[in-house]
């Protein structure tokens, strides 16, 4: 699965994290810059790509859940 990372991530983050996911974006790479969800969730959805932003990294981390993942 590939990880998409949103506008909220620096494009930075997405070259730094290729080691560990070769198949990362992030959606300036992807022309998506400026794009509203609907399109970046559709592109996700047709590339079976998994979205990260900061909300989703920040929700995760206050889970109580978060470290038994």
């Amino acid at each position: 699965m590939k990880l998409l990372l949103d506008e909220s991530l620096s494009p930075r983050l997405a070259r730094a994290l290729s080691d560990l996911f070769p198949d990362r974006l992030h959606v300036e790479e992807c022309g998506l810059g400026g794009a509203s969800d609907e399109a970046i969730w559709q592109f996700a959805r047709v590339g079976d790509a998994l979205r990260r932003g900061w909300d989703s990294f920040w929700r995760e981390a206050r889970s109580p859940n978060a470290a038994r993942r």
